[in-house]
């Protein structure tokens, strides 16, 4: 037994080194292969990695909307009270054009299901060319909510569109707007449901379940209106003309850089596109101030039986905006008028930038997410600007120059005036941001069944 325990004791020794040596030499021969092909061996390092990041990135998209479907479906599986209610009615604006064609694709995957399951009623009407939304949100009726499936542009577009109608007033109080950040550009999406900046299958799904949990606050807008023309556009977040977002509207040109050229755009803005560029904008800026006066009106007062009347004198509050000089003589880089909390504040970038300084400045914000202009070109603040170009920069003969509202492209046609209209638009948004919306009894809004705990209440 002695010679047998080590017979078996020799045999496993033996197997131990023949397995080690088997290692060794397989271990010899990998790093032997990747010396020998370094550059193969780094190649399909990275396609491993990069294929382990988006497996996992696609198995947590796919658990995140199978715990909205169910949470989604519990709102649809409700009984309806009555035989005569009907279904919640939203209406969405899809622009299948938007993030290079993929809108559709991604609003049929990751914002649909969730409102079909909710038992909400989608009607979807998509644009086939530019404006077409605008037009569209002109004539829009018999419906409980829109939601703008697209970017910035497209919601910029519906917003005009929705104010611009003759019965806007009243609508906007009653009406809700969403947006389906489907997309590239969803910086008011963002800032509707923060917390999603590289987790954009997420947002489109969160701001679905915003429609079926009903969670919406008030909005401000900016109105854009062109003083010559008289006629008014209206935007969610800023407007800015001049050099850097004439570069960046040029990026796309550079595609052949891949992940250089946003880097490469404001390198050739200044050295080989510097005259279709907006360096100088020589122009007046004035700043608006509100002034309250009390006057004295009088109005026919009936008797107790209405068999006569006389006149009293009563006081009211007029508040009109008085504007004055902020610069006469402007001929900076740059002009930004961005919402602040309760006003808007105006950037007036410097004159005559270096080549360097102009190619450092727009580095620095070709690597934000949503890049801010510099803390100290800002010069003041107010609810109201008019910025008056100086005609140069509207001449036919010089070729069309641009202001950006909400990062879209607007023809400049002379002098416009900027407003900020509190509380406008009511929108969608996330649970943290939601508030009570208040109305007055004239003020109808048709709500879901299963909504009887809404956020909306009567006064």
């Amino acid at each position: 037994s002695m010679q047998f325990v080590n017979i078996n004791k020799k045999v496993a020794e033996d197997l131990f080194f023949t397995t080690v040596n088997f290692f060794q030499k397989r271990m010899a021969k990998v790093i032997q292969t990747l010396r020998t092909h370094w550059k193969k061996s780094i190649f399909f390092s990275g396609l491993a990695v990069y294929g382990a990041n988006y497996g996992k990135r696609k198995y947590d998209e796919n658990q995140l909307m199978r715990q909205l479907c169910l949470e989604a479906s519990t709102f649809g599986e409700k009984l309806i009270p009555t035989a005569q209610t009907r279904p919640y009615h939203v209406t969405v604006i899809l622009n299948p054009a938007a993030h290079a064609g993929k809108a559709r694709t991604r609003f049929e995957n990751y914002c649909a299901p969730l409102l079909y399951l909710a038992g909400i009623k989608v009607s979807v009407i998509r644009t086939e060319g530019q404006s077409q939304a605008q037009e569209i949100m002109k004539v829009m009726e018999n419906t409980d909510a829109v939601l703008v499936a697209g970017g910035d542009g497209t919601l910029m577009e519906s917003v005009s569109g929705f104010l611009q109608r003759e019965d806007a007033n009243k609508l906007c109080k009653t009406l809700p707007v969403g947006i389906l950040p489907v997309g590239f550009n969803n910086k008011m999406a963002h800032w509707l449901y923060p917390g999603y900046d590289d987790q954009e299958v997420a947002l489109m799904a969160q701001a679905a379940m915003s429609v079926i949990k009903q969670l919406w606050k008030p909005v401000d807008v900016l109105e854009v209106r062109n003083l010559e023309a008289e006629k008014s556009l209206f935007g969610l977040r800023q407007v800015q003309v001049g050099a850097f977002t004439d570069a960046h509207q040029r990026m796309d040109k550079y595609w052949y850089w891949a992940g250089l050229k946003k880097y490469v755009t404001y390198i050739w803005a200044y050295a080989t596109s510097y005259s279709s560029t907006l360096h100088a904008l020589p122009s007046s800026i004035k700043v608006g101030s509100i002034k309250h006066d009390t006057i004295e009106v009088e109005e026919q007062k009936k008797s107790w039986f209405g068999l006569s009347s006389e006149l009293v004198k009563t006081t009211k509050v007029v508040s009109k905006t008085e504007f004055d000089d902020l610069e006469s003589d402007f001929n900076g880089c740059e002009l930004t008028i961005d919402k602040d909390d309760n006003d808007l504040k105006i950037s007036l970038g410097p004159e005559n930038l270096s080549f360097s300084e102009f190619v450092q400045e727009g580095w620095r914000r070709a690597g934000l997410r949503d890049p801010k202009v510099p803390s100290e070109w800002f010069k003041t603040s107010s609810q109201s600007f008019i910025w008056t170009p100086s005609k140069s920069l509207y001449n036919e003969d010089e070729g069309e120059k641009f202001f950006y509202l909400d990062n879209e492209s607007v023809d400049i046609r002379g002098p416009i005036q900027v407003s900020l209209l509190k509380d406008k638009l009511i929108m969608f948004c996330d649970q943290n941001q939601a508030q009570e919306i208040r109305h007055t009894e004239d003020e109808k809004v048709v709500k879901k069944w299963w909504q009887k705990s809404s956020l909306i209440k009567k006064i």
